[in-house]
């Protein structure tokens, strides 16, 4: 029935329309008949028309709009209705595959309908076709924010110019304002056309009643261009998004019920006829996610990052369009390194190679890059009383006269005025730089430790500031939210910073980190590591308590030296069923206060205690209400930071 409705539309646009050659000529427009015949979609999709036809739209009200348009219909129903004989032919459909365009032609003219996710998946397309030797390229995205399949239908009936039409043919983007799909299809002789569903929407099939219309329109007015449909991403596990509640605000259930809804309507050639394939550009960004970059490539509830997330999407538009071997791409943004550029090209190939489904990277935990130790690395290490055999070093990648800042992004700064101030290293990852790592940096210099939570996203607010502590051990505090990490190195006093000064900072990753010597502790005492969680301590070297002054202020005193503390600690985050674990050589004092200000005396004094490992109680905490501690050496000597991680205490998770 479906095909019926659609063969008698087709009918009676070419009845009222001019029929076409090729699409640099005057696109074919509906007619007044047609506009009547499709007058109660448009008023069940009036407030997303409404909201496209203002140049002014927000992404937020149109998407709220479309959401507000919801369905009798239920998801469960179509996805059920979805028949074994569908997914047959799906797969059928797959095996059959073909490039889009032909793998010999060295231009390329592409075409995307779509709103601000057609936006992030352009971005980078032209650089990556340019990259691998294309000789001329062309890339259009017709935007509204938010727009869903019934707007763009809708606008397509009154060729209605509420589009941005935004545009790159030789390098840089550019935009057009008011234009109609009718004026973008008429542009170029189009290779590929793009269509996509709003990101709220890409899960129901109920949404996509005019994606025939839409796709009968641009075959009516571009006969040779090969459609295309955008399969695109789930939100990420965080966000804040209203619309994430369809889908139980759950990223895996979202991007089953796009994968889902592609094959069952969008590939289904008994409910839409001329999609030529699908771009799983959805599938590569769930992928890379199986890697050790993780759930972070979105710069808010649901866009991707400006750097990595886009550029993932770009390289599989490529990779599907092209049908190309990706291996010797070589373009990235500056923000992308060379490790997380094999992780992308694997997750890409893995979605080309299979779309519908996640593949779990090879990538689980980043390979650290390595150098060799020099003589100075070894002086280092042996004043730190570190083994060498348990260490290496790190390749830090420094380049000269070159910064970061951190509240601006993650673009390289190599031509301001004080560039030549400044060397800085490649950006690293937890894996690379884990817990229990050194940073060491010379005398006459600092650095600044800049942080990023996503890839290529700014940390305005909160910049790290500049250090010039001599020894900083790495551990889940330094880390704090980041997950990408980079440093400025300049002198102390400002000079010009050559390859001369390389080594300023040094870098000693430990063959096993605090958090896999943390797993093998809990797993050694019998425990689930996943049910515990380390706190942070809090550490300060040189002090310690006293409960026996009355006073809960740490002390600096004679003999201090021999002593680090911790922060104090209350029942609510130290509770029953923690577990206190301690270095063989190292003893601790368990400070105890009944109240702030309320002394012990010399018997009630926590005693010192060699225990390696306590399980805390009712009986432990007895009656005090706040707890220190005051960790030393069995053999009495100076206490460092390097010493910190000699007590640790682990928390049952709630």
């Amino acid at each position: 029935m479906k095909k019926i409705t659609a063969i008698l539309l087709c009918v009676t646009m070419l009845f009222s329309a001019f029929i076409l050659a090729s699409c640099g000529e005057t696109p074919v427009t509906t007619t007044d008949a047609t506009t009547a015949a499709t007058t109660a979609a448009t008023t069940e999709t009036s407030e997303a028309t409404t909201a496209a036809t203002t140049a002014a739209t927000t992404e937020a009200t149109t998407e709220a709009a479309t959401d507000a348009t919801t369905e009798a219909t239920t998801e469960e129903a179509t996805t059920e209705a979805t028949t074994e004989a569908t997914t047959e032919a799906t797969t059928e459909a797959t095996t059959a595959w073909e490039p889009p365009i032909d793998p010999e032609q060295k231009e390329v003219k592409i075409l995307a309908i779509g709103n601000s996710f057609s936006q992030d998946t352009t971005q980078y397309v032209y650089n990556i076709f340019k990259n691998a030797g294309y000789d001329k390229v062309y890339i259009a995205n017709m935007y509204i924010g938010g727009c869903s399949l019934d707007t763009h239908w809708a606008n397509i009936k009154v060729d209605n110019a509420a589009y941005d039409y935004e545009y790159n043919d030789h390098g840089v983007w550019q935009t057009q304002k008011n234009k109609s799909i009718s004026f973008a299809l008429a542009q170029k002789e189009w290779d590929v056309i793009t269509i996509q569903q709003v990101s709220q929407d890409s899960g129901k099939t109920s949404t996509f009643g005019n994606l025939q219309n839409i796709v009968n329109y641009i075959k009516d007015n571009c006969p040779n261009a090969k459609i295309c449909w955008n399969m695109t991403w789930a939100y990420p596990q965080s966000s804040g998004s209203g619309n994430f509640a369809y889908y139980d605000k759950d990223q895996m259930t979202m991007y089953n019920a796009i994968v889902n809804a592609t094959q069952s309507f969008v590939l289904n050639t008994e409910e839409v006829f001329g999609i030529d394939g699908v771009i799983p550009a959805g599938t590569a960004v769930q992928n890379v996610r199986s890697s050790y970059i993780g759930d972070t490539l979105n710069r808010d509830s649901i866009h991707l990052d400006l750097n990595m997330g886009r550029y993932i999407a770009g390289l599989m538009w490529f990779k599907y369009i092209s049908g190309k071997d990706i291996s010797g791409i070589t373009y990235t943004p500056d923000e992308i390194t060379a490790s997380a550029l094999d992780v992308i090209k694997e997750c890409v190939n893995n979605a080309f190679d299979h779309p519908f489904e996640v593949t779990q990277s090879q990538y689980a935990k980043a390979e650290a890059p390595a150098r060799e130790y020099d003589a100075k690395d070894l002086e280092i290490l042996a004043n730190l009383g570190l083994d060498p055999d348990k260490y290496f070093a790190l390749d830090l990648g420094e380049m000269a006269a070159a910064y970061y800042n951190s509240g601006k992004g993650a673009s390289l700064y190599t031509a301001e005025s004080n560039s030549p101030n400044f060397y800085t290293t490649a950006i690293f990852t937890k894996d690379e730089i884990p817990s229990g790592s050194y940073i060491v940096l010379a005398d006459g210099y600092k650095y600044r430790p800049e942080g990023w939570k996503q890839s290529g996203t700014t940390s305005s607010s909160n910049r790290p500031v500049e250090v010039t502590t001599a020894v900083v051990r790495v551990n889940n505090n330094w880390w704090s939210s980041w997950n990408y990490r980079a440093f400025n190195v300049s002198g102390a006093k400002t000079k010009t910073m050559t390859e001369e000064d390389f080594g300023a900072i040094r870098i000693y990753v430990p063959y096993v980190s605090d958090d896999e010597l943390d797993r093998i502790t809990l797993e050694s005492l019998g425990l689930d590591p996943t049910a515990y969680k380390k706190i942070e301590l809090g550490e300060k070297v040189g002090v310690y308590y006293d409960s026996t002054t009355g006073s809960i202020s740490s002390f600096k005193a004679e003999g201090s030296e021999y002593y680090y503390s911790t922060k104090v600690l209350q029942k609510v985050t130290l509770p029953v069923g923690s577990i206190i674990v301690l270095t063989e050589g190292y003893k601790y004092r368990p400070e105890g206060w009944v109240d702030i200000n309320v002394k012990n005396d010399a018997d009630t004094r926590p005693e010192e205690t060699t225990e390696t490992v306590v399980v805390i109680d009712e009986a432990w905490w007895g009656t005090f209400t706040l707890r220190a501690f005051n960790v030393s050496s069995g053999e009495q000597k100076e206490m460092t930071s390097n010493e910190f991680g000699a007590l640790k205490i682990f928390i049952p998770q709630s």
